[in-house]
């Protein structure tokens, strides 16, 4: 027991005094060294998400309706224009037919306006003035006649006074036939042609919404795409709230993905993303941020921002794949740079364990970007300096 004791006593004190012979106070290395490099610092925020199509529509009718028609299936590529589904349109037809032809009889109507009076019309105007003429002249005549007789037997017979009713009468229907003849000879009036015009334009709009109602009565689709669901059936009434058709366009995408509150205050418009899928192995896209949701939403209990990517370049990529993204918000390169785990907070400042000569000294360093696996160093370290992990 007493030579243990004394075996004891020798190794501490050979231990003290190895330690009174490290310079500096320092020790030796006892973790891994590794050398301060120059490289890119990225720090990134990560978050996961799904593909969706950038350009998506639930299409409906404009009016409601009766399906009478449906021209696609689900999947099926279809072009700007192309009808997808159609309504009965018996009624409506009647409609457009009704108002052309009232539009055809205003615009008639305006055009005899402008043409002036017809042969018929004038000969007619004419024809009455004559007649009044010669109806005046043959009752001025008999009754001058009487009058004679008046004269030569001093009495005036009964008949005269109904003679000087028709040369009144006669004199009327000249009047009203020369101003008939006048009119048609003046055209228009303003305020006839304002009228006229006026019909027109109103058959005209009815006629346009007629037409319109008729269009409306078949779905076209607003762009390139494939279609994505058909939710109605033939025979079914639908009305303009009910979705019909949905479209997507598949080669136009962009990933959707949910950011922690936590990490979405250095998340800001423009950033550049880089984007790996799992259906896509091997491979990593570029992409930009367009959106940031200006309120959060709550998953699983957690809030988050929903966060819109737009992605450089698509080959591969379908709607509904699964994605991870890393949000770079800062980054510098070919700076001076250390493994994250070589810096500790000591205080307000940080420091790095240096090998120098074999031996770990402390130093402060100046930091800058802390990046996901890379801590830059501003001041305090020079490349090629161990240090001490």
């Amino acid at each position: 027991m007493r030579v243990r004791h004394i075996l004891v006593i020798a190794l501490v004190v050979i231990a003290l005094l190895v330690a009174a012979c490290q310079p500096n106070g320092g020790s030796s290395s006892s973790g891994q060294v590794v050398e301060v490099e120059r490289g890119t610092v990225v720090s990134t925020v990560s978050a996961i998400g799904s593909v969706t199509p950038l350009i998506s529509a639930n299409l409906a009718f404009k009016t409601s309706g009766t399906v009478e028609e449906i021209y696609v299936e689900v999947g099926n590529r279809v072009t700007e224009g192309q009808p997808l589904a159609k309504l009965e349109t018996t009624a409506l037809e009647l409609q457009v037919a009704q108002a052309e032809a009232q539009l055809a009889s205003a615009q008639a109507s305006l055009d005899d306006l402008f043409d002036g009076p017809t042969a018929a019309e004038m000969a007619t105007a004419q024809s009455a003035l004559a007649s009044a003429y010669t109806s005046l002249v043959s009752n001025n005549l008999a009754l001058q006649n009487l009058r004679d007789l008046y004269t030569t037997y001093q009495v005036l017979p009964q008949q005269a006074w109904s003679y000087s009713a028709a040369i009144e009468a006669a004199e009327a229907a000249i009047e009203t036939a020369q101003a008939r003849i006048d009119e048609l000879e003046a055209g228009p009036t303003e305020i006839e042609v304002a009228i006229a015009e006026a019909n027109v334009a109103y058959y005209q709009a009815a006629f346009d919404l007629a037409n319109y109602n008729l269009e409306c009565a078949t779905l076209v689709a607003p762009f390139d795409g494939v279609v994505g669901d058909i939710p109605i059936n033939v025979g079914e009434i639908v009305s303009t709230i009910i979705t019909a058709v949905t479209l997507i366009n598949p080669r136009v995408v962009r990933a959707e993905v949910n950011v922690d509150e936590l990490d979405i205050v250095p998340v800001e418009l423009g950033q550049e993303v880089e984007l790996s899928f799992d259906a896509i192995p091997g491979r990593v896209y570029s992409g930009v941020i367009i959106r940031i949701a200006p309120s959060a939403t709550e998953i699983t209990g957690v809030p988050t921002y929903l966060v819109t990517i737009t992605i450089n370049e698509t080959t591969g990529i379908k709607p509904g794949m699964s994605v991870d993204a890393d949000i770079i918000y800062a980054s510098a390169e070919d700076v001076l740079m250390v493994p994250n785990r070589a810096v500790e907070t000591m205080g307000q400042g940080k420091v790095v364990k240096v090998l120098v000569n074999g031996q770990v000294q402390q130093r402060t360093v100046q930091t800058g970007i802390v990046g996901d696996q890379f801590t830059e160093i501003l001041n305090g370290l020079d490349e090629g300096e161990q240090v001490v992990i």
